[in-house]
């Protein structure tokens, strides 16, 4: 589902994987052409500890795609991601997702997920230029 939200088929979703002496919640590939993903669960409204978890990961891997899951993102992280969209070259890219579960009727919960900040691609690719 997430692959479908964010436009980027995920492959090879890996838990809990060592990045030195932290552990990072779940790395993956870009099916495409095996860039590496970072995914950071946040299961309550965002913090700035958590941004920071995931660029340490992004860099102890090498990620080229940050993806932050979180209950609520406040506005400020909101901004924060925003910004590292724009200030960063055309290979790296952050997401800022917010999720829910939702329930219809007698269903079992599933997951709703809302893109708050995303990678600006024409931005990015008139910098390359």
């Amino acid at each position: 589902m997430l692959s479908e939200i964010i436009g980027i088929k995920l492959i090879e979703p890996k838990c809990e994987v060592q990045v030195g002496n932290y552990q990072c919640d779940i790395t993956c590939k870009v099916e495409s052409d095996d860039r590496l993903v970072v995914i950071e669960n946040q299961i309550e409204d965002s913090n700035h500890d958590h941004l920071g978890k995931s660029i340490v990961y992004a860099s102890g891997i090498n990620a080229s795609i940050i993806v932050w899951i979180v209950k609520n993102a406040r506005l400020e992280h909101i901004s924060a991601i925003e910004w590292l969209n724009e200030n960063t070259d055309s290979k790296i890219g952050f997401f800022l997702i917010e999720i829910e579960a939702i329930k219809i009727g007698e269903s079992l919960p599933a997951p709703q997920f809302r893109i708050k900040a995303q990678p600006n691609d024409y931005a990015k690719s008139v910098k390359v230029v």
